[in-house]
């Protein structure tokens, strides 16, 4: 196995693509691909030019980055194995609005969605819905610079108490989705060609808006669930039409019974489920997955790994010790 923020591992590394008249084909000194089975596109980082003057480094790091998007647009060129995901695909996954086209296409139920800076919209859309959710597109966190106090991006509930600033829905473009009242939610694995699904919910009260933040609360309640047989099949034609290999959909049932299709999360966390669920093998299949290289693997491709035995290693262990990354603050508030 070999695990690398980049193409450049290290100051070392180096690599060529021959194109000519047979096609495009890598060669590389340090690093061949040949024996690879799998590529797990977790995500990637701008190349380290550290070992350049300080003048250079912006137009190295630039000169690295293009030439990891050019090797990334030809991935099975670079290897011939199976990706999770495809570089290309995985960033048009990263598209809220493409997602929600596709899910239309296969047949996907999902709420009414405005994707505005258009505060009459906004208005309507409350209007006809009674409650609306607020999202934004990306994270965000910001610092208080009188408390020193951290702050991160929620979603939001609207509704007909809210004040609407017309100048502030302007000026930030954001998500708004009618509010679906729900039995519950569900968390779907989608590893190569099993689906593996839970719901969660909780042991008291209503159900969480946004189960994310409290997924280590006790009072979470996670069970395995069975998707009907229709909506596993759609599912199955979402993936193809949007080019994943694997991704972690976050789904709710409805009042009515309905599920209703929320997002998909190419790179999404996925081992809490486990660890709420040890009998639900999720480890075992993403390592067979990537052990194999094929989509129709078996879970039983590979040997038994537990999540259970991995978080009372010594590797985790050192782990939790390691110092860890500074949250990278965006902006402050006076």
């Amino acid at each position: 196995m070999l695990w690398g923020p980049s193409l450049r591992f290290n100051p070392a590394m180096k690599y060529s693509f021959r194109a000519d008249g047979t096609g495009i084909h890598p060669e590389s000194k340090t690093f061949s691909s040949g024996t690879v089975s799998a590529v797990w596109n977790r995500y990637t980082t701008v190349p380290d030019a550290s070992d350049c003057v300080p003048e250079d480094r912006l137009f190295v790091t630039q000169q690295w980055d293009a030439f990891d998007q050019n090797a990334f647009a030809v991935p099975h060129e670079m290897a011939n194995a199976l990706w999770l995901n495809q570089p290309l695909f995985a960033a048009r996954a990263e598209n809220k609005l493409f997602q929600l086209k596709a899910a239309h296409k296969v047949g996907l139920s999902f709420p009414e969605t405005f994707f505005s800076n258009d505060a009459e919209d906004v208005r309507d859309l409350i209007d006809r819905w009674g409650k609306v959710v607020l999202k934004t597109f990306i994270g965000h966190v910001w610092e208080s610079r009188s408390t020193r106090e951290t702050h991160r991006i929620s979603v939001a509930l609207l509704d007909q108490y809210t004040e609407i600033n017309d100048r502030a829905v302007a000026i930030c473009p954001s998500i708004y989705q009618r509010y679906i009242e729900k039995e519950f939610d569900i968390r779907v694995a989608v590893l190569g060609d099993q689906i593996f699904s839970a719901k969660i919910l909780r042991n008291t009260g209503p159900t969480y808006m946004d189960w994310r933040p409290h997924i280590l609360d006790e009072d979470v309640l996670v069970e395995e669930f069975t998707l009907p047989e229709a909506v596993e099949d759609q599912i199955h034609r979402f993936m193809r039409e949007m080019g994943l290999s694997i991704g972690f959909i976050d789904l709710v049932m409805d009042l009515h019974g309905n599920v209703q299709f929320l997002e998909v999360n190419q790179q999404g966390q996925f081992l809490f489920v486990e660890e709420k669920l040890p009998q639900m093998p999720l480890l075992q299949a993403m390592t067979s997955l990537l052990l194999t290289g094929r989509s129709d693997y078996s879970v039983g491709d590979s040997k038994k790994v537990h999540f259970a035995d991995y978080l009372q290693s010594k590797e985790f262990a050192e782990l939790c010790e390691a110092p860890q990354r500074d949250v990278e603050i965006i902006s402050y508030e006076a």
